[in-house]
Protein backbone atom coordinates (compact mmCIF):
# COMPACT_ATOMS: atom_id res chain seq x y z
CA UNK A 1 0.00 0.00 0.00
CA UNK A 2 1.20 3.50 -0.51
CA UNK A 3 1.04 6.41 1.77
CA UNK A 4 -2.63 8.03 0.51
CA UNK A 5 -3.98 3.80 1.14
CA UNK A 6 -2.80 3.34 4.58
CA UNK A 7 -4.20 6.75 5.47
CA UNK A 8 -7.46 5.11 4.22
CA UNK A 9 -6.86 1.89 6.09
CA UNK A 10 -5.95 3.42 9.20
CA UNK A 11 -9.32 5.85 9.56
CA UNK A 12 -11.15 2.54 8.36
CA UNK A 13 -9.88 0.35 11.40
CA UNK A 14 -10.81 3.69 13.95
CA UNK A 15 -14.15 3.38 12.44
CA UNK A 16 -14.63 -0.47 13.07
CA UNK A 17 -13.96 -0.63 16.40
CA UNK A 18 -11.19 -1.18 18.96
CA UNK A 19 -7.71 -2.42 17.67
CA UNK A 20 -4.33 -3.60 18.74
CA UNK A 21 -1.49 -1.37 18.16
CA UNK A 22 1.83 -3.33 18.92
CA UNK A 23 5.14 -1.20 19.17
CA UNK A 24 8.18 -2.30 16.57
CA UNK A 25 11.56 -0.48 17.54
CA UNK A 26 13.35 -1.82 14.46
CA UNK A 27 12.63 -3.50 11.24
CA UNK A 28 12.48 -6.78 12.31
CA UNK A 29 10.15 -6.73 15.05
CA UNK A 30 8.11 -4.28 12.72
CA UNK A 31 8.19 -7.64 10.19
CA UNK A 32 7.80 -10.31 13.07
CA UNK A 33 3.99 -7.90 14.26
CA UNK A 34 3.19 -7.69 10.31
CA UNK A 35 3.48 -11.41 10.31
CA UNK A 36 1.52 -12.05 12.93
CA UNK A 37 -1.27 -10.28 11.47
CA UNK A 38 -1.37 -6.92 13.02
CA UNK A 39 -3.43 -4.94 11.09
CA UNK A 40 -1.36 -1.24 12.11
CA UNK A 41 1.68 -0.60 14.23
CA UNK A 42 2.95 2.45 16.67
CA UNK A 43 6.45 3.35 17.11
CA UNK A 44 7.67 3.32 20.61
CA UNK A 45 10.28 6.64 21.65
CA UNK A 46 11.14 4.41 24.95
CA UNK A 47 11.82 1.36 23.32
CA UNK A 48 13.42 2.66 20.10
CA UNK A 49 15.77 4.75 22.19
CA UNK A 50 16.84 1.92 25.05
CA UNK A 51 17.78 0.29 21.54
CA UNK A 52 20.40 2.85 21.27
CA UNK A 53 21.70 2.57 25.13
CA UNK A 54 19.37 6.00 25.32
CA UNK A 55 17.03 7.00 28.31
CA UNK A 56 13.67 7.95 26.66
CA UNK A 57 13.29 11.28 25.61
CA UNK A 58 16.94 11.82 24.65
CA UNK A 59 16.88 11.44 21.10
CA UNK A 60 16.83 14.28 18.57
CA UNK A 61 14.40 15.28 16.08
CA UNK A 62 15.83 14.11 13.08
CA UNK A 63 17.13 10.68 14.89
CA UNK A 64 13.23 9.94 15.69
CA UNK A 65 12.15 11.43 11.76
CA UNK A 66 15.42 8.97 10.65
CA UNK A 67 13.89 6.12 12.75
CA UNK A 68 10.16 6.80 11.69
CA UNK A 69 11.19 6.54 8.17
CA UNK A 70 12.76 2.98 8.91
CA UNK A 71 9.81 1.52 10.30
CA UNK A 72 7.32 2.79 7.70
CA UNK A 73 9.07 1.66 5.03
CA UNK A 74 9.83 -1.89 6.77
CA UNK A 75 6.14 -2.71 5.97
CA UNK A 76 3.07 -2.35 4.10
CA UNK A 77 0.80 -1.37 7.43
CA UNK A 78 -0.06 1.98 8.60
CA UNK A 79 2.05 2.94 11.35
CA UNK A 80 0.78 5.64 14.14
CA UNK A 81 4.31 8.06 14.84
CA UNK A 82 5.13 8.35 18.59
CA UNK A 83 7.17 12.30 17.85
CA UNK A 84 7.45 12.17 21.73
CA UNK A 85 6.12 16.21 22.71
CA UNK A 86 7.13 17.15 19.22
CA UNK A 87 10.19 18.95 19.36
CA UNK A 88 8.85 22.65 20.29
CA UNK A 89 11.39 23.42 22.95
CA UNK A 90 15.09 23.03 22.77
CA UNK A 91 17.69 23.17 20.36
CA UNK A 92 15.48 21.63 17.95
CA UNK A 93 13.02 24.02 18.18
CA UNK A 94 14.11 26.40 15.83
CA UNK A 95 13.53 23.42 13.08
CA UNK A 96 9.67 23.12 13.63
CA UNK A 97 8.46 26.64 13.88
CA UNK A 98 7.72 27.00 10.07
CA UNK A 99 4.30 26.66 8.19
CA UNK A 100 2.38 23.80 8.75
CA UNK A 101 -0.41 21.98 6.38
CA UNK A 102 -3.04 20.50 7.46
CA UNK A 103 -5.24 18.11 5.00
CA UNK A 104 -8.99 17.72 6.11
CA UNK A 105 -10.50 13.97 6.34
CA UNK A 106 -13.57 15.82 5.17
CA UNK A 107 -15.45 18.82 3.31
CA UNK A 108 -14.63 22.05 5.20
CA UNK A 109 -17.49 24.81 3.82
CA UNK A 110 -16.51 28.08 3.20
CA UNK A 111 -16.06 30.44 5.93
CA UNK A 112 -16.06 27.19 8.44
CA UNK A 113 -14.62 27.46 11.33
CA UNK A 114 -12.07 24.87 11.65
CA UNK A 115 -9.75 24.06 15.33
CA UNK A 116 -6.49 22.20 15.45
CA UNK A 117 -6.53 20.51 18.92
CA UNK A 118 -3.00 21.48 20.27
CA UNK A 119 -4.11 20.92 23.63
CA UNK A 120 -3.49 16.60 22.76
CA UNK A 121 -4.77 13.57 24.37
CA UNK A 122 -2.59 14.10 27.31
CA UNK A 123 -3.89 13.15 30.79
CA UNK A 124 -5.16 16.48 32.32
CA UNK A 125 -8.26 18.35 32.50
CA UNK A 126 -8.83 20.10 29.58
CA UNK A 127 -11.54 21.96 30.99
CA UNK A 128 -9.45 23.40 33.32
CA UNK A 129 -7.99 27.04 32.52
CA UNK A 130 -4.84 26.50 34.38
CA UNK A 131 -4.02 22.49 33.53
CA UNK A 132 -5.44 23.49 30.12
CA UNK A 133 -2.45 25.85 29.79
CA UNK A 134 0.27 24.85 31.75
CA UNK A 135 0.03 21.58 29.39
CA UNK A 136 0.25 23.91 26.08
CA UNK A 137 3.54 25.75 27.74
CA UNK A 138 4.95 22.69 29.01
CA UNK A 139 4.56 21.14 25.50
CA UNK A 140 4.43 24.25 22.78
CA UNK A 141 5.84 27.03 24.74
CA UNK A 142 2.73 29.42 24.44
CA UNK A 143 -0.25 30.29 26.69
CA UNK A 144 -3.57 30.31 24.82
CA UNK A 145 -5.19 33.75 24.27
CA UNK A 146 -8.49 32.69 22.36
CA UNK A 147 -11.65 34.28 23.90
CA UNK A 148 -12.18 31.05 25.31
CA UNK A 149 -8.69 31.43 28.03
CA UNK A 150 -9.34 34.94 28.27
CA UNK A 151 -13.04 34.48 29.77
CA UNK A 152 -11.87 31.97 31.86
CA UNK A 153 -8.43 33.24 32.88
CA UNK A 154 -8.32 33.43 36.73
CA UNK A 155 -8.61 36.99 38.19
CA UNK A 156 -5.06 36.20 39.78
CA UNK A 157 -3.60 35.73 36.27
CA UNK A 158 -4.95 38.53 34.48
CA UNK A 159 -1.83 40.95 36.23
CA UNK A 160 0.85 38.53 34.69
CA UNK A 161 2.62 39.82 32.15
CA UNK A 162 4.69 36.72 30.90
CA UNK A 163 2.48 33.53 31.35
CA UNK A 164 4.74 31.46 29.86
CA UNK A 165 6.88 32.19 32.72
CA UNK A 166 4.60 31.99 35.45
CA UNK A 167 3.53 28.48 34.23
CA UNK A 168 7.27 27.48 34.16
CA UNK A 169 7.53 28.54 37.72
CA UNK A 170 4.56 25.96 39.01
CA UNK A 171 6.82 23.16 37.04
CA UNK A 172 9.53 24.39 38.58
CA UNK A 173 7.51 23.74 41.98
CA UNK A 174 6.15 20.81 41.01
CA UNK A 175 9.29 18.74 39.52
CA UNK A 176 11.04 19.92 43.04
CA UNK A 177 8.59 18.41 44.84
CA UNK A 178 8.35 15.27 43.07
CA UNK A 179 12.33 14.72 42.83
CA UNK A 180 12.68 15.32 46.65
CA UNK A 181 9.59 12.96 47.27
CA UNK A 182 11.77 10.41 45.20
CA UNK A 183 14.87 10.38 45.68
CA UNK A 184 13.57 10.11 49.73
CA UNK A 185 11.82 6.89 48.51
CA UNK A 186 14.46 6.07 46.35
CA UNK A 187 17.19 7.22 44.85
CA UNK A 188 18.24 5.25 42.39
CA UNK A 189 15.08 4.67 40.46
CA UNK A 190 14.83 5.81 36.68
CA UNK A 191 12.11 8.48 37.18
CA UNK A 192 14.68 10.62 40.15
CA UNK A 193 17.54 10.18 37.49
CA UNK A 194 15.61 11.58 34.49
CA UNK A 195 14.01 14.37 36.80
CA UNK A 196 17.52 15.12 38.20
CA UNK A 197 18.90 15.60 34.54
CA UNK A 198 15.72 17.39 34.27
CA UNK A 199 16.26 19.98 36.30
CA UNK A 200 19.57 20.61 35.13
CA UNK A 201 18.53 22.15 32.29
CA UNK A 202 19.12 25.79 31.64
CA UNK A 203 14.64 26.09 31.72
CA UNK A 204 14.00 24.02 34.70
CA UNK A 205 17.40 24.91 36.83
CA UNK A 206 16.20 25.32 40.34
CA UNK A 207 19.50 27.06 41.75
Amino acid sequence: MNITDRRIAFKKLHQTGCFVLPNPWDIGSAKILAGMGFKALATTSSGYAWSQDLPDGALTRAAVLAHLKVIVEATDLPVNADFESGFGVGADRKLTTKEVSLVALSPVATGEPVTWNYAGTAEFDASDYVQRNFNLVDNFRFACACPKCQLEMPVELASKKDLVAHFDELAKAFIKERLAQMLADDPTSEEAARLQGLVKTTRFSLN
